[in-house]
């Protein structure tokens, strides 16, 4: 029995809060729907009760630092793609593993660039709140991140293209201000960049509950992955309750059903960030803004999109609700060779969503097939 969706308690509450929402409009004479209460409540049951495992494509590692490592899946040829069109580094977000990129044999993003005769590798960050290399985000980047992609260089004798996904993006603009000549190309997806825009969820429920995280920092030695997975379990409720009454409904040992089953999962496999980072993350990006101002230092230097000298494509999408458009926008116009995608794709709906193949991935595809690499 899967013990998610995770936190669990939120997402009774979530249930609770509908069950009294229903009541009220009882009262008022207009009827309630309790259809959709136990339509939740069944897919809940049905996705903690789900006995399979969803098959993924296999990866090994090949290099590993303290807890970050590099996971590689090997180009495969396939309707006459050449063998070896270059290679690409997947880069997530911390806050939850890097299984995204590879969630079953029906979405593999991973698996997808391989077979455009790309030679694929995953960044995993681990359990970065254990790692001393990646306590804050200088060492991040300088130690961590750096190290990485100088391996994946060395080992295949050529630049790099790197894909940063959401928070991975970001900080692929600072290692991109370090890499010196690793890198080929660089895609920003769904990657924030100012974080004065206020229509994006994510950044407003960060905003509320940061006085909260901040305070209870000081006596911690990180912050618990409970914390991101309540700001997230509570971003749209409306949204979580619906995915679950679809998920109900869904043809059992379908294709569906089986990637709603891997996005779940990793989902709730949030990860702890160490407390100087998390605090990092917060006051510098999502309260003072310091990307968005111009005013991010890593290593005494200032990050700034215009200093990144490889071409570099955008995606954002108006669809996503975790990520302002134009906070990824903003990105874009600060950069002096860019390409701009604007799918219409939720935020992970750009690595896991049926339409992510033609929308984003083959957009993506094309943009690395276009650079020329030394």
């Amino acid at each position: 029995m899967r013990k998610g969706p995770y936190p669990l308690s939120v997402h009774m509450g979530l249930v609770m809060s509908e069950m009294a929402r229903l009541q009220d409009v009882a009262q008022s004479g207009k009827g309630p729907d309790t259809a959709s209460v136990t339509a939740m409540l069944l897919g809940m049951q049905k996705y903690q009760a789900f006995d399979r495992v969803v098959p993924r494509p296999d990866v090994e590692t090949v290099w590993a630092q303290n807890q970050i490592s590099l996971k590689c899946l090997s180009a495969q040829q396939e309707g006459g793609a050449e063998a070896d069109s270059g290679v690409l580094l997947l880069v997530p977000s911390m806050v939850n593993r890097s299984g995204v990129f590879n969630l079953s044999r029906h979405c593999s993003m991973m698996q997808y660039f391989a077979q455009k005769g790309l030679r694929v590798y995953v960044l995993d960050w681990g359990e970065s709140a254990q790692d001393e290399k990646q306590s804050c985000l200088n060492d991040v980047v300088l130690e961590s991140f750096l190290p990485a992609l100088r391996y994946i260089a060395e080992t295949e004798g050529r630049a790099v293209h790197v894909l940063g996904y959401c928070m991975g993006g970001t900080l692929s603009v600072a290692a991109g201000h370090y890499s010196d000549g690793l890198i080929a190309s660089c895609t920003f997806l769904a990657a924030p960049w100012d974080f004065d825009f206020q229509l994006g969820q994510l950044q407003n429920r960060i905003k509320f509950w940061a006085p909260s995280a901040l305070q209870g920092l000081g006596a911690q030695n990180s912050l618990s992955k409970d914390w991101m997975q309540t700001v997230f379990a509570t971003l749209d409720p409306i949204h979580t309750r619906d995915k679950f009454i679809r998920f109900a409904h869904m043809e059992s040992g379908g294709r569906d059903e089986d990637i709603f089953v891997a996005v779940e999962d990793w989902l709730n496999d949030g990860v702890d960030l160490p407390v100087q980072l998390a605090r990092e993350c917060i006051e510098d990006w999502f309260v003072f803004n310091k990307p968005g101002r111009g005013e991010w230092l890593i290593d005494g230097q200032l990050i700034m999109p215009e200093h990144l000298d490889f071409p570099c494509l955008v995606v954002a999408s108006k669809s996503d609700r975790l990520i302002d458009h134009a906070s990824s926008l903003s990105l874009y116009s600060g950069l002096r060779d860019a390409r701009l995608c604007e799918p219409a794709c939720g935020h992970i709906g750009m690595v896991a969503g049926r339409h992510a193949p033609e929308q984003v991935w083959q957009p993506i595809a094309e943009f690395i097939a276009s650079c020329k690499v030394n």
